[in-house]
């Protein structure tokens, strides 16, 4: 009995075990879909304040290029390429010529989700390490249980702990019981050897008695 206990006592640490490493799982698993998430947002947003980034410049460089086409003079050097001939000056489509304000601000923010993307991408890898260690360990204790119920798996770990546990406890009670009865047979035994330690003395004194009479 001592050794099926120990036994029950080893399956019982495994499932106790499996059931923390499956909680530790879980959890990191729910934490990486979190960090996935944002940092897909913040790629998403730093993606679009750099397109905003490249139109503005576009726009700003299209206007700087209209307002020097709308002075060129035909017959006039052109003070970019140095030609006397312009055929095809730029013209500005509208009036939204970027500021110097605008620009910073699209910069700052293109500087701020950056910063933010690379942050959430450290905590995204970190993230799916800590997944992949966590499942590691699973299937680790996950194969020790197997060793002993190859059919385990995950959805019968309440029923199995449960049969263990029951197990170990009738296990356990035989025992004390059992204890008890060896308890109670050394009480007897004892007392037998006291009563006929007992009987030997009376008998001597018996013996003692007669011949002091034969005398």
């Amino acid at each position: 009995n001592k050794g099926r206990i120990e036994k029950l006592n080893s399956e019982l640490d495994r499932y106790e075990k499996f059931e923390i490493l499956l909680g530790r799982l879980q959890k990191a698993e729910q934490t990486l879909k979190t960090s996935t998430d944002r940092y897909e947002n913040t790629t998403a947003r730093f993606t679009d304040a750099r397109a905003m980034v490249e139109n503005l410049e576009r726009k700003w460089m299209h206007g700087q290029a209209a307002i020097l086409a709308a002075k060129l003079q035909s017959g006039e050097s052109c003070p970019v390429c140095g030609s006397e001939h312009h055929p095809s000056p730029a013209t500005q489509h509208d009036d939204s010529i970027p500021t110097e304000e605008e620009m910073k601000a699209a910069k700052a923010q293109a500087a701020k989700w950056e910063k933010e993307k690379s942050a959430d991408e450290a905590q995204f890898y970190q993230n799916q390490s800590l997944v992949a260690t966590q499942r590691e360990s699973v299937t680790e204790i996950l194969q020790e249980i197997s060793m002993v119920r190859p059919d385990f798996t995950e959805s019968d770990l309440p029923h199995a702990k449960q049969d263990a546990a029951i197990a170990k406890n009738q296990l356990v009670q035989n025992q004390e019981k059992l204890a008890a009865k060896i308890k109670q047979l050394d009480k007897i035994r004892l007392d037998l050897e006291k009563r006929e330690s007992e009987k030997i003395r009376v008998q001597n004194t018996i013996h003692q008695i007669s011949a002091q009479v034969n005398e």
